[in-house]
């Protein structure tokens, strides 16, 4: 995926008031504080090209490989464990939307061609879901490279296809947190906390007796 770097105010987001950031950015070296611990002011959505990250969202530690999703709502404090972006590519949207309340009352704006039920629904999974990273899930990446070719050409029509690759974008987001949330209802929560364990230390060679410890 190639880099890009649009921001509120640039000439290729003229057009979307709601998009405050649109970036695809790879890190080849480790800089401190590029990913500094604050409470978001916006509706963020970050996906992992390549690389893994490790994430402090909401006061919780998420580790993120590549095809995971992180959405970030605003009013939840988000950043690197150690403030840094690790060595990586990773592409995020900082969208601005008309209202956003914590009974889950969303509004996306005119631009936006889902229905009221639509949204208020979207809002209710994204407020009530507990986990705010979703696993491969590909087709992330796919909808974030349409936005990017058609925010880039600008062809006739790119307007339109941007707001509905958006729309999209919460549409699978929101299907996906649901598919998520109910598997996890019929997991144990200790298979869980395994898996989790398991993510974060790829690199041990973990044994069998290592694992049943910790699911006790």
């Amino acid at each position: 995926m190639n880099q890009y770097f649009f921001k509120k105010g640039s000439i290729e987001l003229d057009a979307f008031p709601h998009i405050v950031e649109l970036v695809s950015k790879k890190i080849n070296v480790i800089q401190f504080d590029s990913l500094k611990r604050q409470v978001s002011g916006f509706l963020s959505i970050y996906y992992v090209v390549d690389g893994r990250f490790d994430w402090v969202i909401d006061e919780k530690h998420y580790v993120l490989y590549p095809g995971d999703l992180a959405v970030i709502l605003p009013g939840q404090s988000f950043g690197g464990v150690k403030d840094l972006l690790d060595i990586g590519t990773v592409s995020w949207m900082h969208l601005g939307l008309e209202q956003f309340e914590r009974n889950g009352k969303i509004d996306m704006g005119k631009w936006s061609r889902l229905s009221d039920h639509e949204c208020r629904t979207i809002g209710r999974i994204l407020f009530q879901n507990n986990c705010p990273v979703l696993s491969e899930v590909k087709e992330i990446g796919d909808l974030f490279h349409h936005v990017q070719n058609e925010v880039t050409n600008q062809e006739i029509g790119y307007i339109t296809s941007v707001n509905h690759f958006i729309d999209q974008l919460f549409i699978l987001i929101a299907r996906q947190l649901t598919h998520q949330n109910n598997s996890r209802r019929d997991f144990p929560q200790t298979f869980l906390n395994l898996e989790q364990s398991l993510r974060e230390n790829l690199s041990h060679q973990w044994t069998l007796e290592e694992m049943a410890a910790l699911v006790g």
